[in-house]
């Protein structure tokens, strides 16, 4: 192979890792947006279960059902932990 040959395949070379990299960056920025979307969307269903429960436990706590009073609470404090907030 020629020196100028050598050369072209250095330059193409080089030309090719930074179509890699800007292909990678896109890529992690749309990556992080889709974990950021679905990290919004996990915490509202979490919150949505929160109030469903609640509204149970009112029920719950009206007729004195202890058992179920337990059962909620216990839901309740499942998901504030997988929120990581506590109450």
């Amino acid at each position: 192979m020629s020196e100028d040959h050598i050369q072209r395949l250095r330059e193409k070379q080089k030309e090719l890792d930074n179509q890699l990299s800007e292909y990678l960056s896109k890529t992690k920025h749309s990556w992080d947006e889709s974990l950021r979307i679905g990290q919004e969307q996990y915490r509202a269903f979490l919150t949505g279960q929160i109030e469903v429960v609640q509204n149970q436990m009112r029920s719950a706590i009206r007729f004195g059902n202890d058992m179920m009073i337990t059962m909620y609470k216990m839901m309740l404090d499942a998901y504030f932990q997988m929120l990581g907030l506590k109450y």
